[in-house]
């Protein structure tokens, strides 16, 4: 084979390929078998598509549960002040949730203890010497204008409890 024929694409005609020979196993070897089902339905649905019995409950309380130590200590270094800052803006949450679904005839979803989370958040972000309605206009802003306005959890367009502090 010359230089010129290596470097020379092979242009035989498509049309001189047969279709048949090419899907066609090699003279003496065996068939195989395709991986995928070609037969198989595929279902198209919106996410999530891995089904888990995870719920919006269980995750807040485990996020509740792994805020305590820190609030805890935050209460032992800054005292009581702090804790009734951090009572205030879990109550105020809450209840603006509630009060905000109530009024707009929503279904009551403070049971998943969503807005008891972003309440624990905005006192935790509080200094123990901010005044107390400061939570109050907190939970308000994160709970009513960041979540609920914007269609409740997980379509906010950012986190409710930092919205608060800023």
């Amino acid at each position: 084979m010359t230089d010129h024929e290596k470097d020379t694409p092979n242009t035989t005609p498509a049309a001189e390929l047969s279709s048949e020979a090419a899907n066609e196993p090699a003279a003496g070897s065996k068939p195989t078998k395709h991986p995928i089902d070609p037969h198989a339905m595929l279902t198209v649905s919106t996410s999530p598509h891995i089904k888990s019995p995870v719920t919006t409950r269980s995750i807040m309380i485990d996020v509740l549960i792994a805020l305590t130590p820190a609030c805890l200590w935050g209460i032992y270094v800054f005292g009581p002040r702090s804790l009734s800052l951090l009572l205030i803006a879990v109550i105020c949450a809450v209840g603006f949730e509630a009060l905000y679904q109530l009024l707009l005839k929503k279904p009551i979803t403070v049971g998943d203890c969503s807005a008891a989370v972003t309440g624990l958040l905005v006192g935790m972000n509080l200094p123990s010497t901010a005044p107390l309605w400061i939570p109050i206009i907190g939970s308000f802003f994160a709970i009513v204008i960041v979540k609920q306005l914007y269609g409740g959890i997980g379509k906010n367009f950012m986190n409710p409890a930092l919205a608060a502090r800023a």
